[in-house]
């Protein structure tokens, strides 16, 4: 006899509950995973709590940077004004030494001049012997 395409194999009882019993075990595994990698509500709140306690730290972090940067800010501007008075004054310096230096620099040249006149004339009138 030969079996037309329009015909199905037929399910028998025994077909019919092994399938069902594939269906069981794969729905219980399905279950069995969830439940395994489930957080429990212990877990969740207890990471809730540790979330909240981070939340409170990074709170006060951010606080405590406000405050670190008044700080800085106000120590800067004090910093800034130290050094504007020293610059200040590193001018006046400059301003008064400049001329002592000119000053100080040609009377070098002169007291240099002078003691080759005066070695000079020591030789001339005989007080130092040539060597």
């Amino acid at each position: 006899m030969k079996k037309s395409k329009s015909e199905s194999p037929k399910a028998t009882l025994e077909s019919v509950a092994k399938s069902v019993d594939d269906l069981a075990i794969v729905t219980k595994n399905g279950f069995d995973r969830v439940e395994r990698e489930m957080v429990t509500k212990k877990e969740f709140y207890g990471f809730k709590d540790d979330m909240t306690g981070f939340k409170d730290e990074m709170s006060d972090f951010k606080s405590e940077m406000h405050d670190f940067k008044s700080e800085t800010n106000a120590l800067l501007f004090n910093i800034d004004g130290k050094l504007r008075t020293v610059d200040q004054r590193l001018d006046s310096i400059e301003k008064t030494l400049g001329p002592l230096v000119q000053i100080s620099a040609a009377m070098q040249n002169e007291l240099r001049e002078h003691n080759e006149r005066i070695t000079k004339i020591e030789y001339k009138l005989g007080l130092v012997k040539k060597t």
